[in-house]
Formats: structure tokens, sequence, C-alpha cells
């Protein structure tokens, strides 16, 4: 073995196990974080992983989402001036303002309720 090595003759390689991750910033309900916080610390791994394993296992098998708009028993439909009332006072701007204005008048409900992976 050499006391010293010259390196200077060497080229730059690209660390091929460098992430090939991007970071982006989500919002989560309070109870899935806390649903893979929890599964976290029962498997040692960290949340951030598990959401990240879960999501690509999804992806790999192409896992589709199917929105069912289904208004509870208990939820008072909004029509007319109520809606237009309810509406503005959420301080949407104009084009979603329309946006919900057509799904109501199609009759869907104000709230996606039954999320369903296929």
């Amino acid at each position: 073995m050499k006391k010293e090595y010259d390196f200077s003759k060497l080229k730059g390689v690209k660390n091929p196990y460098a992430s090939k991750k991007k970071a982006v910033g989500i919002n989560l309900s309070p109870e899935v974080l806390d649903y893979f916080k929890k599964l976290g610390a029962e498997t040692g791994l960290p949340y951030q992983k598990l959401i990240d394993l879960y999501l690509l296992d999804c992806a790999k098998r192409r896992k589709k989402l199917s929105l069912k708009w289904v208004a509870p028993e208990n939820e008072k439909v909004c029509t007319g001036r109520d809606l237009a009332d309810s509406i503005s006072e959420t301080g949407l701007p104009e084009n979603e303002a329309r946006a919900w204005r057509s799904q109501k008048a199609q009759g869907a409900p104000a709230n996606p309720i039954g999320i369903i992976l296929d």
C-alpha cells in the first residue's frame, strides 16, 4: 500500500446512491399524520418514509381514487340565495365560486364524502 495516492487524475463521478426524491410541501389531515407517526413508532421507521412507501405502492399498483358525492342525511344542502351567501362568505375567487355553483347545479353536495381507492 502506498503512503500517498494521486487523485488529481480522477474524474468526478456522480453518486449513484444519491436520492432522486423531490421535497414537496403537502397538507395532511391530523388523522393521517397521527396514523403514520404511530405506525412509525411501532416499526422504528420515520413516518415520512412510511408515507412515501405507501404512496409508492399506490403508484406502482396504479391505484386510482374513486370519488362518490354523497350528502349525509343530516347535512343541510344549500341552494339558491343560501348557497350564494355561503359561497361569498368563504372568500373564494369568482372562478372557483362559479365552479362550486356548477357542482351544486349538477346535484353534488358541498363536501366529497366517499373516497375509495380502487
